[in-house]
Parts: C-alpha cells; structure tokens; sequence
C-alpha cells in the first residue's frame, strides 16, 4: 500500500505540472493572493485530493488491523478466563484429594491394628494346646420289655 502511494505522488505532481503550465489560473472570491490560486497552490491541492484516494485505503487497512487485532485479544481474554475457570476446579480437585490423602495414614494404622490382632490371636491360639477329646460310648436306655402278644384263636379245622 505504501509503495503505491509513492508511486502515486510524481505522477500526480507531474500531472499536475502539466496542467499548471497550461495557463491554468482560478480566481478567488475571498480575495487574498492577488486574486488568483498560485501554481504552487493549485498542485498542492490536486496533490491533496490524490492523497485522500490513498489514505481512505490506509483507513480500510486500519480498519482491517483494528478488526484483527480485536479478534485476537477477544481470544486471549477467552482463554484466560478458561484458564482460570479450569484452574480453579482443578485446585478444588487437589484440595478434595488432599483432604482424602492425609485421611490415609489414620485409615492404615487402624487396619494394621486389626491385622495385628488377629494374627496375635491365631499366634496365640497355635501355641496353646489342642483341647483334649475324649470320646465316650453313648449311653444305652434300657428298652422296654417287650409286650406279650395275644393268645392267638384256636385253630378249627374243618
């Protein structure tokens, strides 16, 4: 854009002197300088008008930048607040397994203890000697004396 604006200026200046050289004179209505637009007033001038064609497009390039640039930090401002949104659950998530590490070592003391204990009580119970068995014929109940049977009937033969 900017070599174009140079490229722009002596074309337009020589345009301009070419125009001028002509006999190219305007009159003023205000007074002031004779009455009359100087040569080197006059190209100021059209120079002016040429420049304002190259700095509407300087603007639209500055509007483009502007427009990135706001793109960018709208980004950067996004990822920040995600970063500290997920930071912050994230370090709610170490203080909970924190809390749950320093739990721990009260959990395993009391299990060992109850692992001591038993094993003390099956040491204990190895060493002491086997209970003795003895065994015993079970006791016989006198059985009834047996019930005597009814006479049978007479045999009548016929």
């Amino acid at each position: 854009m900017t070599a174009q604006i140079l490229q722009a200026i002596p074309k337009a200046d020589e345009q301009l002197k070419a125009e001028s050289s002509a006999g190219a004179v305007t009159t003023l209505a205000s007074g002031g300088n004779g009455g009359q637009i100087t040569d080197m007033n006059m190209r100021l001038s059209k120079l002016e008008g040429a420049f304002g064609e190259a700095v509407q497009g300087l603007r639209h390039g500055q509007n483009v930048v502007l427009a990135s640039q706001a793109v960018v930090v709208a980004t950067v401002i996004g990822l920040a607040a995600s970063m500290i949104v997920f930071g912050i659950y994230f370090l709610q998530r170490l203080d909970s397994i924190s809390d749950r590490v320093n739990a721990l070592p009260s959990q395993i003391s009391a299990e060992l203890r109850d692992v001591t204990k038993t094993l003390a009580e099956s040491i204990t119970a190895a060493k002491q000697q086997p209970p003795q068995i003895i065994l015993m014929p079970q006791p016989q109940l006198p059985q009834p004396p047996p019930q005597p049977q009814p006479p049978s009937p007479p045999n009548i033969r016929r």
